[in-house]
């Protein structure tokens, strides 16, 4: 079935199989004096989309109200969750493009449904796992996509300058400076915010966001004390 925003749209329509635009790799070049070619400064992933053939049946007035259901469901005004007949356990972040245009036949009015995907991989199953105070652990992160992490410590309590944190593969930090010794703290990457006690504050200028790509990685309480979770959401492209 064809979700969008939890309406399954299988229930007014009867849809053709997919039409993917996917992957759309926007690279960023620059011309260089007495060089062939071109050099490449970044790579990015820009805007896809997914098309439906669609059809709904019945009389015409059961045709115009499963339409009109159909356009109360796509009014949206921002990104929603669409989930794939061929993968359940993943969603996009889409959002309608352009219009419907009826084809009317004697039993059926066809037409097409388009979605923008206005990022480039999908979300699937959401993962955490446990610091212990102090301690280490390593993880494994499935996909094909690199994700952000979220750190939630329920009792932190800060070292001698009361700053607390932690490292990931023995390289990055994400830390904050405790507003007293001891408090909540969360650290959301995808987000990016940081907050003690339900109150939004920095973290450290030395520090980064951790994103984390597929496979093993290891990540440490190494400044301050008190146990916490990392959690994340599988990314596919």
């Amino acid at each position: 079935m064809l979700m969008f925003d939890n309406h399954n749209l299988e229930d007014l329509l009867v849809l053709g199989s997919p039409s993917f635009n996917i992957i759309n790799s926007v690279p960023n070049t620059i011309d260089v004096s007495s060089r062939d070619g071109e050099l490449v400064q970044e790579v990015r992933y820009g805007s896809s989309s997914i098309t439906f053939q669609a059809a709904v049946v019945g009389t015409n007035t059961e045709k115009r109200n499963k339409l009109s259901q159909l356009a109360m469901w796509l009014d949206v005004d921002e990104p929603k969750r669409l989930v794939l007949p061929d993968t359940p356990d993943r969603y996009y972040l889409a959002i309608p493009d352009g219009s419907l245009e009826i084809r009317r036949l004697i039993d059926a009015d066809f037409f097409v449904v388009t979605f923008r995907i206005t990022e480039p991989a999908a979300y699937g199953a959401e993962q955490s796992i446990t610091i212990p105070s102090g301690g280490s652990t390593s993880f494994s992160v499935d996909g094909t996509y690199k994700t952000a992490l979220k750190v939630t410590c329920a009792q932190a309590t800060g070292n001698a300058n009361n700053l607390w944190g932690v490292r990931l593969d023995n390289g990055i930090v994400m830390r904050c400076e405790l507003p007293i010794s001891s408090c909540a703290i969360t650290l959301d990457s995808e987000s990016r915010t940081c907050r003690a006690n339900n109150t939004n504050t920095q973290i450290t200028l030395a520090s980064d966001w951790f994103f984390a790509s597929p496979g093993t990685h290891s990540i440490k309480n190494d400044v301050g004390s008190g146990e916490c979770v990392v959690s994340w959401t599988e990314r596919w492209l």
